[in-house]
């Protein structure tokens, strides 16, 4: 039989390309993500808590199996510089701690949270619309959960940011070290509530534009920035018309603070401004979204009742914890990590895999 030679033959359909190599792995459909899939066998242990003998992917996996099978509480924290896998990592455990619990006619609940363009709202929205929550037993819970989505999408959201910053700056004590200056504490309240002052820090790319975006629609072009847009010094750097606007305001506080601001010979008062601001983003969030970080851990203490009762356990992997962001100390908690709780919530490790036990 004659030999044939392909020439010019093209094996793929150009169409597939986009559906098949795609460096979001928990958006690549289950059967192209296990045919493509190539094992991470090199894996740095960190020596925190239970060793894992085996540095493989099985390695880790077996770890969660291992902890299903003595009933014991298993948290891991995966950690790594963009671009080393840690997204295709959890889906893969995901997807063989799927498979194994079917074949083992298991009756895990098994929940994979994606990072969903690292929005909270298209964060809460997956929990509510997985099933997980009962709408009988668990009714008051997902009705808390919807609400805080709905306000993530009011129109707003802008304002409520602001106006929970201001809060939080008469309610919220600080340590001495991490208070400002006496004249920034004097003036801030009614700094933020000047209408120029307003209207500068929600223009188009301002630091309430930004946070306002990254909780209700997320950045797709900026995954893996693993913290929430913050206020920076720039932010504070008004120009003449804006100046000219507080000081024919009302309040005085704001001009004379704006007039500090403005003055080049001591930029560190806008640093100490925007760094002032960036420790109260937690707190504006939650209280944004009605959504504390006890709100949420009561939520998921909730959740394991109801399934122990049911003699089942919930399996939740985590593709991206800032995702959270706002209320992620309060999962931390719940996820039973005192290691991570001691450290500031906006630096939090991108991925987890859990496992709950009865």
């Amino acid at each position: 039989m004659e030999n044939k030679t392909f020439t010019r033959f093209q094996c793929w359909q150009d169409e597939r390309l986009i559906q098949v190599i795609n460096k979001e792995a928990v958006s690549v459909d289950r059967s192209n993500f296990l045919a493509t899939h190539a094992p991470l066998n090199r894996i740095h242990d960190a020596g925190v808590g239970r060793e894992i003998s085996d540095k493989t992917e099985m390695g880790i996996f077996n770890e969660l199996r291992s902890g299903a099978e003595y009933n014991r509480h298993t948290f891991m924290v995966i950690q790594g510089i963009p671009g080393t896998g840690k997204s295709h990592l959890i889906r893969w455990l995901k997807e063989r701690y799927d498979a194994e619990n079917r074949e083992s006619n298991g009756n895990d609940v098994i929940l994979l949270i994606e990072r969903a363009y690292c929005n909270l709202r298209g964060t809460l929205l997956q929990i509510i619309e997985s099933g997980v929550f009962d709408q009988t037993t668990l009714k008051n819970h997902l009705q808390r959960l919807q609400d805080a989505a709905t306000k993530l999408s009011s129109n707003t959201l802008a304002d409520t940011i602001i106006d929970q910053i201001r809060n939080a700056t008469g309610e919220v004590e600080l340590p001495d070290e991490q208070r400002p200056r006496r004249v920034i504490r004097k003036c801030v309240y009614n700094f933020l509530l000047d209408a120029n002052v307003r209207k500068e820090l929600k223009k188009p790319g301002g630091p309430i534009d930004r946070i306002r975006k990254y909780l209700s629609d997320g950045d797709k072009n900026n995954l893996e920035n693993h913290e929430i847009p913050g206020f920076e010094p720039r932010d504070f750097e008004f120009d003449i018309d804006t100046l000219r606007a507080i000081r024919d305001g009302g309040y005085k506080e704001a001009r004379k603070l704006a007039e500090y601001l403005h003055n080049d010979e001591e930029p560190e008062w806008r640093q100490e401004l925007a760094t002032y601001f960036n420790r109260f983003l937690n707190y504006a969030v939650g209280r944004t979204t009605a959504l504390s970080a006890d709100d949420l851990k009561q939520i998921f203490n909730e959740l394991r009742r109801q399934l122990r009762k049911q003699n089942r356990n919930l399996a939740l992997f985590i593709e991206d914890i800032t995702a959270f962001t706002g209320i992620d100390e309060g999962l931390i908690d719940v996820l039973g990590n005192t290691a991570y709780r001691r450290r500031e919530p906006r630096v939090l490790p991108p991925s987890v895999c859990h496992r709950y036990y009865r």
